[in-house]
């Protein structure tokens, strides 16, 4: 906040963390490669049909049934070439 003294400064209270003025389009090709890389990825699938057999793992505080599961290689290079 001390860098903001004006009221001209202080409109980009807001933005200031969250924006650039600068174009990096390198930076920006790092960015979409990290976030589009499949094998990085979190899917979550709820459902009220999943069986409680095929969840194994019990959830102690909220009380619930999950499992994980990784995705094969072969399912990750689907999604590369997708």
């Amino acid at each position: 906040m001390p860098l903001f003294k004006t009221p001209a400064d202080m409109a980009q209270v807001i933005r200031h963390k969250h924006l650039s003025d600068t174009y990096k389009p390198e930076l920006l090709t790092q960015i979409v490669d990290e976030l589009a890389d499949p094998s990085k990825c979190l899917v979550m699938v709820a459902s009220k049909s999943f069986e409680d057999a095929s969840l194994p793992i019990h959830e102690k505080w909220y009380k619930f049934n999950y499992s994980l599961e990784k995705f094969s290689e072969a399912r990750i290079n689907e999604l590369k070439t997708a």
